[in-house]
């Protein structure tokens, strides 16, 4: 049983590393402005907004939604990317509207990669965090 036990826990471990590593790696190259970007929701006032941060300059754009869906998201977003330009990669959390069906098509057709960050490391979106 303990063997067993320290099994899981190496595999454990061995996952989460290569994990990290990923998410790491992503973070070392950036040549570009608004190349990669980092993204997520922020309660200003009672009132949500959609944050994105550049990760090269760390730039930041706030802009109001009037919800959360992933269709008031892209709208914003492509606000966003009408002033600053589309990013090669998109970091977030991975939660609702990120995970849509509509969203991941809009990501396919802008050639946005997403990036998810693992809930159980969160310093891979460290822009945000």
């Amino acid at each position: 049983m303990l063997k067993n036990m320290c099994r899981n826990a190496r595999s454990a471990r061995n996952i989460k590393e290569k994990t990290r590593r990923k998410f790491l790696s992503i973070q070392k190259f950036q040549a570009d402005l608004w190349q990669k970007v980092a993204c997520d929701f922020f309660c200003l006032k009672g009132k949500k907004h959609l944050l994105m941060i550049d990760n090269l300059s760390t730039y930041v754009e706030l802009k109001p939604l009037n919800s959360t869906t992933a269709q008031s998201v892209i709208t914003v977003m492509k606000c966003i990317y009408a002033t600053h330009g589309i990013p090669e990669y998109l970091v977030s959390d991975g939660g609702p509207p990120y995970n849509s069906n509509l969203m991941m098509n809009f990501f396919r057709e802008w050639s946005i990669k997403h990036h998810v960050t693992p809930s159980h490391f969160p310093r891979a979106n460290e822009q945000m965090e």
